[in-house]
Order: C-alpha cells, then structure tokens, then sequence
C-alpha cells in the first residue's frame, strides 16, 4: 500500500490534493478496515475520519493465516510509524 500518488495523479481524478501525513493517516485507516475484513468472520461496522462502514463482509477470506502479506512503501516519519505497527 502507498498513501497515494502525486499530486498531479489526484487531481486528475478529482481527488482531493491532502497533505503528506493526512494520506498516510487515510492509508492507515484503510489498512486497518482491510485486516479487519480479512480477519472478522462477523459483519465489520466502522466509523471512521475517511471511511464508514454497515455490515461489511469480505468473502472468501484470504488462505494466508492470519492475513495475506502487507506491503508498505512509505518515506514520511508517520510512514516509519505505520510501518513499525505493521510490520
């Protein structure tokens, strides 16, 4: 996962243009709603800064035990931070 593109790939979609750690913090969120699908064999409710979820399910759930692997390319000291967590 990478907290986004340039500036000038964001734009083009007509995403808004955050600040460096505001798109790590929105990754992270995503990560964590992402681990949870993965894990949960319940319905995921979540409300979040970002993202809002009603009864979310992930199906099938990955093989990988517990999660497949997670990949994060981050250069930002609250990108070393996700990092760490994750890791």
């Amino acid at each position: 996962m990478h907290p986004s593109a340039r500036d000038v790939e964001l734009s083009a979609y007509g995403l808004p243009v955050q600040p460096q750690d505001d798109r790590v913090e929105q990754m992270i969120e995503a990560l964590e709603i992402i681990l949870t699908l993965w894990t949960s064999e319940d319905p995921v409710y979540h409300d979040g800064a970002y993202y809002r979820l009603r009864q979310a399910r992930y199906r099938p759930t990955p093989m990988q035990n517990p999660h497949p692997p997670v990949w994060l390319g981050l250069t930002t000291e609250a990108g070393f931070a996700a990092c760490a967590n994750y890791a």
